[in-house]
């Protein structure tokens, strides 16, 4: 999943679509929500493994 929405922002830029900034901008939020859905996932899945994480 996260290969296509890379796929399609660098399409974007490449039409002419979107400006370097803007682009920069989608690949840091594709990252911001990919970390999310891992911390999610790990929270809702088994609990215990995230608190290795944040000690």
């Amino acid at each position: 999943m996260a290969w296509l929405a890379h796929t399609a922002i660098d399409e974007a830029k490449v039409r002419g679509k979107t400006t370097l900034a803007q682009d920069q901008a989608l690949h840091i939020a594709c990252k911001i929500v990919w970390l999310a859905s891992l911390v999610l996932s790990a929270t809702l899945l088994d609990g215990s493994s995230i608190l290795l994480w944040w000690r």
